[in-house]
């Protein structure tokens, strides 16, 4: 069931991303609420498709996105990649897993996306981007993260019942 909903849902975000949270900026950085948002998916118990998931988020978020198309995918593959890992080997406290993801996530996606505009000619002062840019849009995504995960976990148990956990 949450996989017929969740391709609208995920639609919703990114068209939320880029017209409203796109606006909200602390210094230079902003939260990245499709990756929070499939970070909170991801992390709940019993979810499926985590990587797909991911892949489709960063395919949605490259269509609008002002950097090349690509970008995003690879990321969010990665980022897809960890959560699995460590749902399944490492962590047993979800919101734990949930804000240390925020962090790995946000910085993994912050590390690729200055490397695509390094790459393009664009030189960046590195220790400026990283204080005014990574670690801005990191702590906005950890915290949001917190309240975007507990929204999350109670969509996912509305619709998953108990036997398909």
């Amino acid at each position: 069931m949450y996989s017929l909903l969740g391709v609208p849902v995920l639609l919703l975000l990114v068209i939320l991303q880029s017209s409203v949270v796109s606006r909200i900026n602390l210094s230079n950085g902003s939260f990245d609420l499709v990756l929070i948002s499939l970070i909170a998916f991801g992390t709940q118990r019993g979810s499926r498709h985590t990587v797909f998931w991911f892949i489709l988020g960063g395919f949605l978020v490259g269509i609008v996105s002002v950097i090349r198309f690509m970008h995003p995918i690879i990321p969010y593959f990665i980022v897809g990649v960890m959560v699995e890992y460590l749902k399944r080997r490492v962590w047993k406290v979800p919101l734990l897993l949930m804000v240390l993801l925020s962090f790995l996530g946000t910085m993994v996606v912050q590390v690729f996306a200055y490397l695509m505009i390094y790459l393009t000619q664009v030189q960046l002062p590195l220790i400026t981007s990283f204080l005014q840019v990574t670690l801005p849009s990191t702590a906005l995504n950890i915290v949001v993260g917190i309240p975007i995960y507990l929204l999350v976990r109670d969509w996912y148990n509305s619709y998953v019942p108990m036997e398909e956990e």
